[in-house]
C-alpha cells in the first residue's frame, strides 16, 4: 500500500483511499491473529511487535495522511473515507499495541493539520479525534497520573459533583 501510494498514480491512489477501510481492517485482524498465534498477547505492549513493523506501520499511516492532506479537494469522498479509516485503525491500535506508539500516531496526524488549513481539513481533524476518543479506555489513558489519586474530602466532593452532573443530563 505504501509503495503504491508513493507512486502517486491517480487511479491507484483513488482506489486505495476509497477502500483503505478494508486494508486497515485486514491489518488489525492480522495483528490480532499474530498476537494470539505467537502467544505475544501475554507480553507487555511495547514488546508485542518488532520496531521494524512499527516503523512500517507509521510510514503507512503517514503516507495515507499525506494523501488526505494534499488531495482533499480533488478526491473529496475518497479522502473523507480514508480519514475515517485511519481514525478507526488508530483507535483499534490502542487495544493491540504499545499505547505510547499509538499516541505518537495520533500526535503526528493531529499536528499535520493546523487552524490555518482549509475548513475541510479542520473537519477531518475533528472527525479523526472524535473517532479516536470513542475508544472505551481513551479518557483513563489520557488522565494525568496525579489526578488519579484524589483522596479524602476532595474525593467525596468530586464524587458528589459527578453524580449531580449525571442527574442533570
Amino acid at each position: 500500500m505504501t509503495s503504491d501510494l508513493k507512486s502517486n498514480e491517480h487511479p491507484a491512489v483513488r482506489n486505495i483511499l476509497r477502500f483503505s477501510w478494508f486494508f486497515f481492517e485486514l491489518i488489525v485482524k492480522s495483528m490480532a491473529q499474530h498476537l494470539v498465534e505467537s502467544d505475544n498477547v501475554k507480553l507487555p505492549r511495547p514488546q508485542r511487535f518488532p520496531s521494524t513493523y512499527l516503523s512500517r506501520l507509521e510510514s503507512l499511516v503517514m503516507t495515507v495522511s499525506d494523501h488526505i492532506f494534499w488531495k482533499n479537494k480533488e478526491l473529496a469522498e475518497e479522502t473523507r473515507s480514508a480519514n475515517l479509516a485511519v481514525a478507526a485503525f488508530v483507535k483499534r491500535c490502542f487495544t493491540l499495541m504499545d499505547r505510547g506508539f499509538t499516541f505518537k500516531l495520533i500526535s503526528n496526524y493531529v499536528n499535520m493539520i493546523t487552524a490555518t488549513d482549509n475548513k475541510v481539513l479542520c473537519e477531518f481533524k475533528f472527525e479523526f479525534l472524535r473517532e479516536v476518543c470513542n475508544h472505551e479506555h481513551y479518557i483513563p489513558l489520557s488522565l494525568p497520573l496525579p489526578s488519579a489519586r484524589i483522596t479524602g474530602q476532595k474525593s467525596s466532593r468530586v464524587h458528589r459533583d459527578l453524580i449531580e452532573v449525571r442527574l442533570r443530563y
